[in-house]
């Protein structure tokens, strides 16, 4: 981490320079710093602060009671072999790698074709839809070839397709048909003689509509996908874990909206990792529980409007209460972010994932105000996104559970 005055905190950041995730590691004030930061009670009157917990009376509101009714113990393990590979990375892409053959894999995307193509890249989305017109082409185009050698009989001298001398006019006939720009000198010959030719151009007709509503599904699918919708949605680099003046702990990290159009409906969901080596070769057992933001409440859902700040309370039934600093550190822990919304454009539901790691959780600090006022406007400082200033001493090898004792004992 590094510690700098304030009168060192450059302010050169712009919204362009944050990716989807706030991936830059974020600025730490130091102790001589907290008289321009203030988080005593008195200024929560006057600064405008939003985070998942309710404010009442200048007081914290939050119920601890873990939806679903049930949780795993409260993590204490030992030290082991670090994990180098995350399971979502920070700009929101899975880490975890599928292991499967290759003929597993591919039923399993032919079974699910549709979804399988609006998930594929453009480029090979676009050369699928060329090769697809040309395979119909050729096919039908050779049924043409074949057609044209049928002779008319009602008039001895033509044959049932006109025009058609070699497979190139063929294919340029099956051109004609599939895309009904209308025919030239090349036609099929509408005798009662002439069978095949009203089946060749039924079956084409139907195959090309069949073909074209397909694929333009498809490119509306894709193009109103949200999937890009999240480059916009913001998390803070680093969380936090801090203590408020009623003695209570929380875990926070920050997360907003740089678009004018918010989300719509916008939860966040949180869940603590823990891998650990099993027995067995290259063998990873795994350990998940969810951290409680407010589900039960429905205070989980956030306002986007200003940045907020979900966090989440280290009581006794958190799995964040028994674990200190250097374990969050040395053992292979990571709380996933999952944001979910709706985009307001499409209707659609679009989810956005970051982690956070032990080296990336500090403990003794909390996050700065970003609010201010310019020309009697409320402006939102994105060059303090990441900034976090010093709130006390906190021990590495302590965790809340140990303080809640120290203080109890005193």
């Amino acid at each position: 981490m590094r510690y700098i005055d304030e009168q060192s905190i450059l302010c050169d950041y712009s919204v362009r320079q944050y990716s989807s995730m706030a991936c830059s590691e974020p600025l730490i004030e130091s102790e001589s710093s907290l008289s321009n930061v203030q988080f005593k009670a008195n200024t929560d009157q006057t600064q405008t602060r939003f985070s998942l917990h309710s404010v009442h009376n200048n007081e914290y509101v939050m119920d601890s009671k873990y939806r679903g009714g049930s949780i795993n113990s409260s993590l204490s393990v030992p030290t082991h072999t670090h994990l180098p590979n995350r399971l979502v990375h920070k700009n929101g892409t899975s880490g975890v790698l599928l292991k499967s053959s290759n003929s597993q894999r591919g039923k399993a995307y032919v079974f699910d074709v549709y979804t399988t193509l609006i998930d594929c890249k453009w480029w090979v989305f676009i050369l699928l839809i060329i090769f697809t017109y040309i395979f119909s082409y050729l096919m039908f185009g050779i049924f043409w070839y074949g057609a044209s050698f049928i002779p008319d009989h009602d008039d001895k001298n033509t044959t049932c397709v006109q025009g058609v001398d070699d497979p190139l006019s063929a294919f340029f006939l099956s051109i004609e048909v599939q895309s009904t720009i209308g025919f030239g000198h090349r036609y099929p010959r509408s005798d009662y003689s002439c069978i095949p030719d009203f089946l060749i151009l039924f079956t084409q007709t139907i195959a090309g509509l069949f073909i074209d509503a397909f694929y333009l599904a498809l490119i509306v699918t894709k193009i109103s996908r949200p999937y890009r919708r999240k480059a916009t949605i913001l998390f803070s680099s680093k969380a936090c874990v801090c203590r408020d003046r009623n003695d209570r702990w929380w875990f926070k990290f920050r997360v907003t909206d740089i678009r004018k159009v918010k989300l719509v409906e916008p939860h966040v969901k949180l869940f603590l990792f823990y891998l650990s080596d099993a027995a067995g070769k290259n063998g990873i057992h795994y350990d998940c529980n969810n951290l409680d933001v407010g589900y039960d409440e429905g205070i989980d859902r956030l306002q986007l409007i200003l940045p907020s700040e979900v966090c989440h309370e280290i009581n006794p039934s958190s799995p964040l209460f028994k674990i200190s600093p250097i374990q969050l550190r040395q053992d292979n822990f990571e709380i996933v972010v999952v944001l979910e919304g709706i985009v307001e454009g499409t209707g659609s539901t679009t989810q956005v994932m970051t982690s956070y790691r032990g080296a990336e959780i500090s403990f003794g600090y909390t996050f700065v105000n970003l609010l201010e006022l310019n020309h009697n406007k409320i402006c939102i400082n994105l060059a303090r996104f990441n900034v976090l200033a010093k709130s006390e001493d906190y021990s590495q090898e302590k965790s809340i559970s140990d303080l809640k004792d120290d203080s109890t004992e005193s």
